[in-house]
């Protein structure tokens, strides 16, 4: 059986609120831009695509 995928939406605020995730559950943090995709649905500064943890994979 293939268990649930945890996907987060944080609309313009991504870089902040990974940034406080991951102080509070510790890890590394490396975000992905937009441009970094080379995805042009959206500002290419913004967050694409934010940590993954133990077990938690964080998509934007």
């Amino acid at each position: 059986m293939t268990a649930p995928q945890l996907y987060v939406s944080f609309p313009g605020t991504a870089r902040e609120a990974l940034g406080f995730y991951a102080e509070i559950f510790g890890g590394e943090l490396s975000l992905y831009t937009y441009a970094e995709f080379s995805r042009t649905d959206g500002p290419l500064d913004a967050i694409a695509r934010g940590p993954e943890w133990a077990g938690f994979t964080g998509g934007i």
